[in-house]
C-alpha cells in the first residue's frame, strides 16, 4: 500500500511539473538572434536583433557614500523574467550575471519584476559611448500568446561618460576627467595654450612616441634640437647625428643594433633620452621614435621593445602555464642580459581604499571556494598588511589602519567569480570580481614591477601588461 501511495504521489508532482513547466515561455535565443534554443552568448551588445529595453532599466546612480557603487538593473511589469542576464565590457564577448530573485520550481524564470545590483567602476568600463551593454530578457502572455519582445533580448548600451565618479575619490580612465560623471578632458578642462618656442620659459616638451624624421627639429627638455640623419646598422659602427640649434653643436651617438631594430641614447641636461627606430633601419636616415617608460596596462607582445626604470628592454618568449616551472625571458638592451623570471596562475583582483590600490592573489588552489590570498602588491605598508602575510577565511587584516575582514570567495569556475571582505569599522561588505592570470615580478634597481598576462597564458609566448606601480 505505501508503495502505491508512493508511486501515486510522485506521478500527481511529475504531472503538476510538467503542467507548470508548460505555463512557462520557452528558453530565449542566443544574444542578437530570434527564436528558440540555448545561451551561448558571443556577440558584442547592441546593435541589430536586439530589442529597445521597455521594461528594462539600468540606473548609474548616484549612490550614497559608503554602499557600493555600480549599475541597478530590473525588469518591471513582465509575467516572467529571464534569470541570466548578460554584460558586455569594452566592446568584449558576453558575460552572464543573475538577478537576485527566485526561480520558479525548477525553470530559470523568475515570476514578476526582477532586479540585480552590478558593481562596476568606471575603470572597469573604459570605454565611450556605445561600448558597454547589458541584455536581459522577459516575456508575458497576452491572448494565450507568449509576447517576448519579438523573441529578443532587450538590450542596454551605455559608455564610460555615463559613469559617476562620486567627486574623484574613483579615478576616470586616462582621458577623463571626474565632473560628477566621468567627462572627457576636452568638455572640461580649457585648451592646452599655444606659444612659440622660447615664449615666456617654455618649449614644446616632445610627447611619448614622437616619432623624428630626417632634418626635422625638435625639443628635449630647453635644447631645441636637428636630426641630421643616421647610418645603416649594418654599417661599421654606425652613428646617428643631432645639431644643437642654440650652440650650433653637432652631437653624435653610437647605435645599437637589436633583433633588426636601431636604438640610441641622449644624454642632456642631467637626463636620458632613449629612441628606437622607427623605420627600416638598414636604410640611412632611419626615423627615430622617442620612447618613455612603459605606461600600466599597455599591451607588451613578442619581440615588442619597452622601457622600464629608463632601459630598453624587449621581451623574447614566455612559457604556457601548463609547462613545468614555466618562465618568462627579457633582454635587458644596455647590458645585453637576458633576464628570465618565474610565472605562475594566480586568482588576481584589485581592493580601491582610501585613494590607494591593491592587488592581491591567490595562495591556494582557486576552484575551490574561499581559498586563501595574499597581498602582492604595494609591499611597503609601514606596520600594515605585509606582502608575505596568507589570508585565509574570516582572517583579518589592516590597510591604511583599516580592519578588514576576509569573507570568503567563490572558486573560479562559478559564473562571475567574486570576492567579499568585510570593513570592521563601517559594517560595509566589499565585493569585488575576480579573474585568472599568469603572473611574473621583475626587479630593476631596488624597485619590483609587476606584470600579468594580457592573452591567452596557456599558449606560449602570451602577451602581458605591467599592472603597477603605475606612473
Amino acid at each position: 500500500m505505501k508503495k502505491i501511495l508512493l508511486i501515486g504521489f510522485l506521478a500527481i508532482s511529475l504531472l503538476l511539473f510538467g503542467c507548470a513547466q508548460d505555463n512557462l515561455p520557452p528558453e530565449p535565443p542566443t544574444p542578437g538572434e530570434t527564436g528558440g534554443g540555448a545561451i551561448a552568448g558571443q556577440a558584442i551588445a547592441g546593435g541589430e536583433g536586439y530589442a529597445d529595453p521597455t521594461s528594462f532599466t539600468i540606473e548609474f546612480g548616484p549612490w550614497p557614500s559608503g554602499e557600493p557603487k555600480g549599475i541597478q538593473l530590473a525588469v518591471e511589469g513582465e509575467q516572467y523574467v529571464y534569470k541570466t542576464g548578460y554584460a558586455s565590457l569594452n566592446n568584449g564577448g558576453w558575460v552572464a550575471f543573475e538577478f537576485d530573485q527566485d526561480t520558479v520550481g525548477g525553470s530559470n524564470w523568475i515570476s514578476g519584476d526582477a532586479a540585480h545590483f552590478e558593481q562596476l567602476s568606471p575603470l572597469e568600463v573604459g570605454l565611450p559611448e556605445d561600448s558597454n551593454g547589458f541584455v536581459a530578457y522577459a516575456c508575458t502572455k497576452t491572448g494565450g500568446v507568449w509576447d517576448c519582445h519579438n523573441n529578443q533580448w532587450m538590450a542596454w548600451q551605455f559608455g564610460v561618460e555615463d559613469m559617476y565618479c562620486y567627486d574623484g575619490a574613483e579615478a576616470c580612465p586616462v582621458g577623463y576627467v571626474c565632473d560628477t560623471t566621468c567627462k572627457p578632458e576636452s568638455e572640461v578642462l580649457p585648451p592646452e595654450p599655444v606659444l612659440p618656442p622660447g615664449e615666456i620659459g617654455l618649449s614644446p616638451e616632445m610627447a611619448c612616441g614622437t616619432t623624428v624624421t630626417d632634418e626635422e627639429t625638435f625639443f628635449l627638455g630647453s635644447i631645441e634640437l636637428q636630426y641630421k640623419g643616421a647610418d645603416d646598422i649594418n654599417s661599421v659602427s654606425p652613428k646617428v647625428k643631432f645639431k644643437n640649434l642654440e650652440t650650433g653643436e653637432t652631437l653624435e651617438r653610437s647605435v645599437l643594433k637589436d633583433h633588426g631594430e636601431a636604438t640610441f641614447d641622449l644624454k642632456l641636461e642631467g637626463n636620458t633620452y632613449t629612441f628606437l627606430s622607427a623605420s627600416d633601419p638598414t636604410l640611412d636616415d632611419w626615423d627615430a621614435k622617442y620612447m618613455c617608460n612603459l605606461q600600466c596596462n599597455t599591451v607588451v607582445q613578442e619581440d615588442d621593445h619597452f622601457l622600464l626604470g629608463g632601459i630598453l628592454h624587449r621581451y623574447i618568449a614566455a612559457d604556457d602555464l601548463y609547462m613545468t616551472s614555466p618562465k618568462v625571458k627579457f633582454k635587458n638592451i644596455q647590458s645585453g642580459e637576458t633576464i628570465e623570471r618565474s610565472s605562475s596562475e594566480k586568482a588576481v583582483f584589485t581592493l580601491k581604499y582610501q585613494g590607494n590600490t591593491y592587488g592581491f592573489e591567490s595562495e591556494s588552489d582557486f576552484n575551490v571556494d574561499d581559498y586563501n590570498i595574499s597581498l602582492r602588491y604595494p609591499c611597503v605598508l609601514d606596520g600594515d598588511l605585509s606582502c608575505v602575510t596568507v589570508i585565509s577565511d574570516e582572517g583579518s587584516f589592516v590597510l591604511d589602519g583599516t580592519t578588514f575582514e576576509y569573507k570568503g570567495a567563490d572558486k573560479l569556475t562559478d559564473t562571475a567569480p567574486k570576492i567579499k571582505f568585510k570593513d570592521l569599522e563601517t559594517g560595509e561588505t566589499i565585493e569585488r570580481s575576480v579573474s585568472v592570470v599568469a603572473t611574473f615580478d621583475y626587479k630593476l634597481q631596488g624597485i619590483a614591477y609587476y606584470f600579468e598576462s594580457a592573452s591567452d597564458h596557456l599558449v606560449d609566448d602570451w602577451d602581458n601588461k605591467l599592472i603597477y606601480p603605475c606612473d
